[in-house]
């Protein structure tokens, strides 16, 4: 899931900064771009830490050989 976002999110600088040349490629893009995956990154897993489903009671039903 998360290389996919990456792709989608790669794929879009591309487009916004190389392709139609919309905004500059300065330093200040370059750090709000590399910035701002990075920090959506790790909001995705803390989020995914706080409201997945998880359990300590694990019961094993059928063993398989």
């Amino acid at each position: 899931m998360e290389i996919i976002l990456l792709g989608i999110y790669g794929f879009f600088v591309w487009l916004i900064f190389f392709k139609f040349k919309w905004l500059p490629w300065n330093f200040t893009t370059q750090f709000i771009t590399i910035t701002l995956p990075i920090v959506g990154m790790m909001v995705l897993f803390l989020l995914l830490n706080i409201c997945a489903p998880a359990t300590d009671d694990v019961r094993a039903m059928n063993y398989v050989i």
